[in-house]
């Protein structure tokens, strides 16, 4: 499933997208500014695995991610049920900053994830940490969080032009 998403957002972004030279990284891009991906989480029973190279973010979310999930617990209909990433953006420069747990109706709950920046290569893996955090939070609370929305800044893959 989580394939089919890459195999979706490359079309996407080779269809609407525009090369961009990335000067930090010294690299060129094909890009699609202000992209959303949608995505239904098929099995919240089984504990997806969390990448090493997601530890640190979870390590620094982790606190917020209580707060977030007490918040749900005390109203499952909060709107202030907020994960951040890091609150000192400027120190580690993460993908993706803030999650968001909000009710979608029919006892769901989906989470919203805001990225200022997404690599195709890295998709499937942002989106299996994304799971993962899901799964955590419905086990934490006992709410069915069964849908991902993310809003991505720039979504983007490497292209060797230029």
């Amino acid at each position: 499933m989580i394939n089919s998403i890459t195999t979706r957002v490359m079309g996407d972004i080779n269809e609407k997208g525009v090369p961009i030279h990335d000067t930090r990284l010294k690299r060129e891009t094909h890009s699609v500014i202000g992209y959303t991906i949608k995505h239904h989480y098929l099995d919240p029973i089984k504990k997806p695995k969390i990448l090493e190279k997601y530890l640190a973010d979870w390590k620094r979310m982790y606190r917020t991610y209580k707060l977030a999930c007490a918040e749900l617990v005390l109203d499952p209909h909060s709107r202030r049920a907020v994960i951040f990433n890091s609150t000192d953006y400027y120190r580690t420069f993460q993908c993706f900053l803030t999650m968001q747990v909000l009710e979608s109706g029919n006892n769901e709950y989906e989470l919203i994830v805001h990225q200022r920046s997404s690599d195709l290569a890295k998709l499937e893996d942002d989106v299996t940490f994304f799971e993962y955090v899901m799964y955590k939070i419905s086990q934490q609370t006992k709410l069915n969080l069964s849908k991902l929305t993310i809003f991505v800044g720039s979504q983007h893959y490497e292209t060797n032009e230029g």
